[in-house]
């Protein structure tokens, strides 16, 4: 998470093909955006994302299905990535 931008990626930790997804997706330091001090403390971005997972967490114990990806662009209001990649 970084300025207004939030991705979140699930994994079930015990699912090596999940486990061999999510690894794909992480890259080094070196590749990373170094945001602005003040870019990186903004707040609402953070609640957003604490409600989005807390969904996630009611999702995985009723058995409803998650997305496996999602990105969220605060500043366009745009949902980035689709949310219908579920799985249960």
């Amino acid at each position: 998470m970084g300025a207004e931008v939030t991705q979140i990626h699930t994994v079930r930790p015990c699912d090596s093909v999940e486990i061999a997804r999510y690894e794909a997706t992480l890259y080094t330091d070196e590749e990373s955006v170094e945001e602005p001090c003040t870019a990186r403390a903004i707040i609402y971005t953070v609640y957003n994302t604490a409600a989005i997972i807390a969904n996630y967490v009611k999702r995985i114990a009723k058995g409803d299905p998650i997305p496996v990806d999602l990105c969220f662009d605060f500043v366009n209001l745009m949902l980035v990535k689709d949310p219908m990649d579920q799985r249960r």
